[in-house]
């Protein structure tokens, strides 16, 4: 469970990766196992082990490396929405899928707290608040959201305070 409070403390924005390269010795197979965490604003979020009897007192570490997270399938669908258009303001290139209620969203601006700005699969942008639970369609397009940010006839900021009150 995220303690959202120390998450806070700890973060630090646009510190994405993977850590590969740590081999924990595993009893049963007599051998190594590679392990693999991944880190998400550098807090560790996951991480990927196959076994479960290891010898915590025998990790080597001598081929550590950092690596960025693959593109996956369905990060390609989302990004044809953002060709040719570009604002510092979002996480475009950090963003990841999240399900809710069987719905698909890519989020595109991380607002803190398990809240987010996402678009769906035909580039509709929501407001997405877990604090009241509240998923709200705010721009149809992609395209005419970015515009409106970079010009800032929409301040993400102003929004998100809105929805704290």
């Amino acid at each position: 469970m995220l303690n959202q409070n120390l998450y806070k403390d700890f973060r630090k924005k646009d510190l994405n990766f993977l850590l590969k390269g740590i081999r924990v010795f595993d009893f049963d197979k007599n051998e190594f196992s590679e392990v693999h965490l991944d880190l998400y604003e550098g807090v560790l979020i996951g991480y990927r082990i196959i076994g479960t009897n290891f010898d915590v007192n025998r990790i080597d570490v001598s081929n550590l490396e950092e690596a960025s997270f693959p593109v996956l399938q369905e990060d390609k669908k989302y990004k044809r929405y953002f060709e040719g258009l570009d604002s510092s303001m979002l996480d475009v290139n950090n963003g990841f899928e999240v399900e809710i209620s069987g719905q698909k969203y890519f989020v595109i601006k991380d607002l803190g707290d398990g809240n987010y700005i996402s678009i769906n699969d035909i580039g509709k942008v929501y407001g997405m608040f877990h604090d009241p639970f509240l998923i709200e369609e705010i721009y149809d397009s992609t395209a005419q959201f970015i515009n409106d940010v970079n010009l800032g006839m929409f301040s993400i900021d102003k929004y998100y305070q809105s929805k704290l009150k």
